[in-house]
């Protein structure tokens, strides 16, 4: 997202999320930015890592429900990628410095304010025995976050949990220049 108008500095444009109902002071604060936000509960709570009963440990699932909503308006599965010993050959198509880059750029939907939350990847939550694990599978997004729905078969990502240092309600002009942050190399 060019918000700057400079063709260089980079942004992740949040235009809508939904953001546990649990929480009603992070759904404000998020949708300060400008970002629809949608209240949501979550299958399962609180465990986006959270193991299929009938495929066994290496597909995980999720489903998002907005508030008023008895269909899931997003919902995954992915099933783990072969790992080998050492963790990162395993990633799929993607090297981690690719995950690393686009996760970590400042975010914003109204190009005034933004927030900076680099994720950190050397920290012991992404260590051994938590290694960062390649993963493929099926996102199904419905309204609101796809108007008329859409699936993606074949997505890649990668499982793993990161510590992160956030940084909210900044001028987005403080980020002129900015290319992305390593998080934590």
């Amino acid at each position: 997202m060019d918000i700057l108008h400079d063709n260089y500095s980079s942004f992740r444009y949040v235009g809508v999320q939904a953001i546990s109902a649990l929480q009603p002071l992070a759904v404000v604060g998020s949708a300060l930015y400008g970002t629809k936000v949608h209240p949501a509960t979550f299958e399962p709570e609180c465990d986006a890592y959270a193991y299929t009963s009938d495929s066994g440990s290496n597909t995980t699932h999720f489903d998002a429900y907005t508030i008023g909503s008895s269909t899931a308006s997003v919902s995954t599965i992915f099933r783990t990628l072969a790992i080998q010993q050492g963790g990162a050959e395993g990633l799929g198509d993607y090297t981690l410095e690719f995950y690393k880059n686009i996760t970590n750029q400042p975010f914003s939907t109204n190009g005034k304010i933004c927030d900076n939350m680099p994720r950190l990847f050397n920290t012991s939550v992404s260590a051994a025995p938590y290694l960062p694990v390649g993963v493929v599978g099926n996102v199904t997004a419905q309204d609101p976050f796809f108007p008329g729905g859409k699936t993606w078969e074949g997505v890649q990502g990668v499982r793993i949990d990161t510590a992160f240092i956030e940084r909210n309600y900044l001028d987005c002009k403080m980020f002129a220049g900015y290319s992305g942050t390593r998080g934590g190399d």
